[in-house]
């Protein structure tokens, strides 16, 4: 989707989710400035953010 993880709010990423449905079986988690896609619970753990 070509996103621009700075670039967005929580507004945005609304927005994105309600446009693209995919989006929330393919989960956004946003951390501070950092977004990971698709983020897996294994994923999330190995950078310690859960």
């Amino acid at each position: 989707m070509g996103l621009d993880q700075g670039a967005l709010s929580d507004d945005d990423l609304v927005r994105l989710m309600i446009d693209e449905p995919r989006l929330i079986r393919r989960p956004i988690v946003k951390i501070d400035d950092r977004l990971m896609i698709g983020a897996s619970p294994k994923s999330m753990d190995a950078e310690k953010l859960t």
